[in-house]
């Protein structure tokens, strides 16, 4: 009887210490920069154009805003999956002035 509970718990443990081997890393990192649309140097691009940010994982809408300063300062609105996931996002920058 010992036994047919055992192997459940031991299958957990192996799942759990495979995904902490496998997100931790992730999760210490913090979100890097994969791409960005309009590409960086690019001349001539309309104040007005929004800017696409892809991240290597999720990110929070509400902290890119707060991390992100236009130059020249224009309000702006960020859109993008408010809920966390696996995987990368993409956050779109719109100027509203």
């Amino acid at each position: 009887m010992r036994r047919k509970v055992l192997i459940p718990v031991v299958i957990v443990v192996i799942l759990l210490v495979a995904l902490g081997a496998t997100l931790g890393p992730l999760a210490l990192s913090g979100p890097r920069l994969v791409s960005a649309t309009p590409a960086d140097g690019i001349a001539d691009v309309s104040p007005q154009s929004t800017l696409q940010l892809t991240f290597d994982q999720w990110v929070s809408p509400a902290k890119v805003q707060q991390a992100v300063k236009l130059d020249p300062a224009v309000p702006f609105t960020v859109e993008g999956s408010t809920s966390p996931k696996l995987g990368g996002s993409t956050v779109t920058i719109k100027p509203t002035g």
